[in-house]
């Protein structure tokens, strides 16, 4: 039962480290992209 445990806890921490580095990884990318978009916009 312990060896399930923690091996569910990893699972789930696993999870959400994956989801949490892909938003950040999309907010990043839609930043960058606004960024350009306004500057390309500008000039």
């Amino acid at each position: 039962m312990p060896d399930v445990k923690l091996n569910s806890g990893s699972d789930d921490v696993g999870r959400k480290f994956k989801i949490i580095g892909i938003s950040v990884t999309f907010g990043l990318n839609a930043i960058v992209f606004i960024w350009y978009f306004f500057f390309s916009g500008l000039t």
